[in-house]
């Protein structure tokens, strides 16, 4: 259920922004379900920043409200296309525990729009132990700030297995599953946790959409699919095979074109969802991942070879070489305040991994540090709808060893980050003579609420 907010306040932008005549008014809602409620006390907001971040050097506008404004009207705002409105719910230490945004708005007129304020919460998939409670049928939601266990989630059918996981903007989290011997896509809604499901025509292993478009695609299991989000079905397969394991994956913040990399030739495949058609891409030698520009219209791809990095542009295709990490890398994520990719360091089998960092811009294009250390066999990262943060899943040399690390970036400071174990489940106990133990489960995959 959603629920509006309490508030109204009006600003005028500051001196210095512009000739500007327009309004651009910005409302919230949230959801008022357990454990999702971003204003719940638990969760900690103490104010809500309202930002206007235009494409110009004087089109940018913020202003600090009370937890529970309903809505801001930005006065004043000059004639500009492609501004991102952003909604930051802060507690009182400064950390985004609240997010809500919508990209891409064109301010050629008075605008009114309205966005979801969501928690910060991360959705991870398990690996499947037989010594565990089937933790492969399992969601786990975690607050990113305190790495808790907030609530978890069943995925339906008989023998439910996840095998990957991605954010449909603040709307919903997306589960690319197996159910015995059929493929399945899991819709969970961020507003309630309800969750819907619609077949495949085979076993895949990712889906890709964004909020406010239906159409968005599905891959793995050597095929490639275009599903409809909304009315829950397939809309059809592509006739040619594309082989390989999905190693990652992104969808441009118009829903118009997605990057897929793959561990088969040709590693790198283009998709586009307007035209339904499928190019292969040669930008890097032996891709391993991807991440989606702050802007959403460039994506990032790295190498597990010799950790190149090169820009795609995905409106028209077209790849720029930028540079190369310190080391050989794999999944890849992004940081937009700090504007640089974090990728994970290519798993040698030895001690812990690292997350890498590369400052993406092509006139500014650098290594950041040495990177920030992980848990061992780092598995996933993804990163936060604001893009300062990152988290990282481990499966850890066991399940005593797994976990998480919350890598933070700022625009004036290096990544750093810090590890914990993996929460314990609740439900899935043993006991160990005369003490009852909780199980602790193996990550696989996550995504975040808002985030790419």
């Amino acid at each position: 259920m959603r629920r509006a907010l309490l508030v109204t306040m009006v600003v005028g932008l500051a001196a210095g922004c512009g000739d500007g005549s327009h309004e651009v008014a910005v409302s919230l809602t949230h959801s008022a379900a357990a454990g999702l409620d971003p204003l719940a006390p638990e969760v900690g907001v103490v104010k809500v920043r309202f930002e206007v971040n235009g494409p110009g050097l004087h089109d940018d506008v913020f202003m600090d409200a009370p937890a529970g404004t309903d809505a801001v009207t930005f006065k004043g705002f000059p004639t500009t296309e492609d501004v991102n409105v952003r909604a930051m719910g802060l507690d009182a230490v400064g950390n985004v525990v609240a997010f809500g945004r919508a990209d891409r708005v064109q301010v050629t007129e008075d605008v009114s729009l309205q966005f979801p304020l969501r928690r910060n919460l991360a959705y991870i998939t398990h690996q499947a132990n037989a010594g565990q409670a089937h933790p492969e049928r399992v969601i786990y939601l975690v607050d990113l700030s305190t790495r808790a266990l907030v609530s978890k989630l069943q995925l339906p059918g008989t023998a439910p297995q996840a095998r990957g996981i991605s954010a449909r903007g603040g709307d919903a989290i997306l589960v690319t599953y197996e159910d015995g011997a059929e493929g399945r896509v899991a819709v969970i809604s961020a507003d309630d946790n309800s969750i819907e499901t619609f077949a495949l025509p085979r076993p895949q292993e990712l889906t890709l959409g964004v909020a406010g478009q239906p159409i968005g695609v599905t891959v793995g299991g050597s095929r490639i699919t275009f599903v409809d989000l909304d009315a829950r079905t397939v809309v059809e397969e592509f006739a040619r095979p594309v082989g390989g394991r999905v190693l990652d994956g992104v969808i441009s913040a118009d829903g118009s074109r997605a990057l897929v990399v793959v561990s088969a030739s040709p590693g790198l495949v283009s998709i586009d969802l307007v035209n339904r058609t499928v190019d292969a891409l040669n930008v890097v030698p032996e891709p391993s991942g991807v991440a989606l520009g702050r802007d959403g219209r460039v994506a990032y791809v790295t190498s597990s070879s010799d950790g190149e990095v090169a820009a795609v542009d995905l409106d028209t295709g077209r790849a720029q070489p930028l540079g190369n990490f310190a080391r050989p890398v794999g999944q890849a994520a992004y940081a937009d305040e700090l504007d640089a990719v974090l990728a994970l360091e290519a798993d040698t089998g030895e001690g812990p991994g690292r997350t890498l960092g590369f400052i993406a811009p092509a006139a500014e294009a650098l290594r950041v540090g040495e990177g920030v250390q992980t848990l061992a066999h780092a598995s996933a990262i993804a990163s936060d709808g604001v893009g300062r943060r990152a988290l990282v899943v481990a499966v850890g040399t066991s399940t005593e060893t797994a976990g998480l690390t919350l890598v933070e970036t700022t625009a004036t400071t290096l990544p750093n980050g810090a590890s914990a174990l993996y929460p314990v489940d609740p439900d899935d106990r043993f006991r160990s003579g005369t003490i009852e133990v909780s199980r602790r489960y193996q990550p696989a995959d996550v995504a975040i609420v808002y985030g790419r």
